[in-house]
């Protein structure tokens, strides 16, 4: 039986007069993954930017991992929001991205080789092969949006929304990243399409 992750009920919230929310009840379950769709200014990034734990709503009660909460500590604690903008340190190691150590200022040599030893077994974990040592800016598209799903996995997130139109990928590509993110679902964390491209929505989700 899958696991009740993240449920919101009756959620009101008004961002601005284009941007609000009206009794939204939204339950996410560990193991699966779900697409918001909707037309512009429907709420959907509001209703996202809430799980991410952006809004802060006083008394206002939601339940998260089976315990009853009413701040979103817990949820910015254990979200993680995969979009382009994350890849902008480019310079790093797939090893160093995946565990946010810059190995120049704080790692030795020995403790290089521990991460990367550490990405490895992550990575046959999952059955994904790149090289740990490569550089994010090295990496094709798919293969950087596989890593930070990885990332995600890693810093032990249970609700994963991905908010990416996968510029530069195939949709063969979209594909063998549903295939890991299957892999990391079943894991029992939730997903969360927020993505503006039907083709991306429908395959991921």
């Amino acid at each position: 039986m899958k696991k009740e992750m993240l449920r919101i009920n009756n959620l009101s919230l008004e961002y601005s007069v284009v941007e609000k929310l009206m009794n939204i009840s939204v339950c996410l379950l560990g193991g699966e993954c779900v697409g918001f769709l909707g037309l512009e200014n429907s709420g959907k990034n509001l209703l996202v930017d809430f799980i991410c734990g952006k809004h802060d709503i006083n008394k206002f009660s939601y339940y998260f991992n089976g315990s009853r909460h009413i701040d979103t500590e817990d949820l910015r604690k254990y979200v993680y929001r995969i979009s382009v903008t994350n890849y902008l340190i480019d310079d790093w190691t797939v090893a160093e991205y995946l565990f946010l150590v810059d190995e120049s200022s704080f790692f030795s040599m020995m403790n290089r080789k521990k991460l990367i030893s550490r990405t490895e077994a992550l990575f046959r974990e999952f059955e994904l092969n790149i090289d740990p040592d490569k550089r994010l800016k090295k990496l094709t598209e798919p293969e950087k949006r596989m890593v930070d799903l990885l990332k995600a996995y890693s810093n032990h997130a249970r609700i994963i929304v991905i908010e990416d139109e996968f510029e530069g990928c195939s949709t063969q590509d979209i594909q063998e990243f549903k295939i890991l993110l299957d892999r990391v679902v079943k894991r029992g964390i939730a997903s969360v399409i927020n993505s503006h491209s039907d083709n991306v929505s429908h395959i991921l989700s």
